[in-house]
């Protein structure tokens, strides 16, 4: 475990970033070989009640992880100690779950190829690929001429 005063990092994977008192990934650490996906969840509270669901597997930036059906993209990661979801385009400060109502964009990550996707109410399916959004998250110049000519999306679909 690191620290550095109040901030503490449970994963050897991450490092005390004093900039902003959070964690964040240490550059050429070792991948986890075993991922537990209740290590961060409430386990217990004394007026609502948690169902765990299915487990199911995902990948984030190529590493294998699981979660629970039922579960947000953003509260999956969030459970296997992801903390910092990205970087801030301009000024680089980590980015992470913040709202957990789909306001504040600090989510915003590429999911299955599709950028500005907003994890914290999306959720979760066995097999997604999320990636951690770097600068603004433009479509590949494809993908975007052919979501301009596909007449199956409504007016409102991803505006």
């Amino acid at each position: 475990m690191r620290t550095d005063g109040d901030v503490q990092c449970s994963s050897p994977e991450f490092q005390v970033d004093s900039d902003i008192l959070s964690c964040s990934p240490v550059i050429g650490a070792p991948k986890k070989k075993e991922v537990f996906v209740d290590d961060q969840r409430i386990e217990s509270h004394p007026i609502l009640q948690f169902k765990k669901g299915a487990i199911l597997s995902f990948t984030f930036d190529g590493r294998p992880m699981v979660g629970r059906e039922g579960d947000t993209v953003a509260s999956a990661l969030f459970a296997n100690g992801v903390q910092v979801f990205g970087r801030h385009f301009k000024t680089k400060r980590a980015r992470g779950f913040y709202c957990a109502i789909g306001n504040c964009s600090s989510c915003l990550m590429v999911v299955n190829g599709k950028p500005n996707v907003r994890t914290c109410t999306t959720y979760l399916e066995d097999g997604m690929v999320v990636e951690t959004q770097e600068d603004r998250g433009i479509l590949p110049r494809k993908q975007q001429i052919n979501h301009v000519f596909d007449e199956s999306k409504g007016a409102s679909d991803d505006v």
